[in-house]
């Protein structure tokens, strides 16, 4: 288990042992990591592990583990609260489009606590639109963050608009 502390040294989540779940320490399951990358349950994409820290798409740390190297300094950390009973994961459905990797930065992350997590909740019934990553042979291809054609976020969905003409649809 890794823990994954905020800026103020509060552990917020953890990495299990499996190295690919994050459990926040209520038990919720927060996401997995795939290939460096952080992503929600629900294939939206949260974040990148550099040097053992999760930062935000922008490179900003969010969370430092035992591991971190660089990055801006780390706070004393506190003791880790008592993990809850897991919940069940989720199936994970397949990832959205991830930025460019950028350079990680030397800064704090605005979001440093559980709405690092739950903002992509939030951002899916709000209907925020994202790109579904395809795999092919085990390899990733990155697209735009922008929908597939005649798609909402996750790909999944016919869009209410025409692609070509941004007029809505007769259903």
């Amino acid at each position: 288990m890794q823990p994954l502390y905020n800026q103020e040294g509060r552990a917020i989540a953890y990495i299990a042992d499996n190295e690919v779940s994050v459990y926040l320490y209520h038990g919720g399951p927060a996401g997995w990591i795939h290939q460096g990358c952080v992503y929600a349950y629900s294939g939206r994409f949260l974040g990148w592990m550099m040097y053992g820290w999760l930062c935000d798409p922008e490179g900003y740390p969010a969370f430092f583990t035992d591991r971190s190297q660089g990055g801006p300094r780390r706070p004393p950390r506190q003791a880790r609260p008592a993990r809850g009973p897991r919940e069940f994961r989720p199936q994970r459905a397949l990832r959205w489009g991830r930025p460019s990797r950028p350079g990680m930065k030397t800064g704090w992350s605005k979001l440093s606590d559980e709405s690092f997590f739950a903002r992509a909740s939030e951002e899916e019934i709000a209907g925020v639109p994202g790109d579904v990553v395809e795999e092919t042979a085990g390899a990733i291809t990155d697209q735009d963050c922008q929908p597939a054609a005649g798609t909402q976020a996750g790909g999944t969905h016919p869009s209410p608009e025409d692609p070509e003409t941004g007029q809505k649809r007769e259903e």
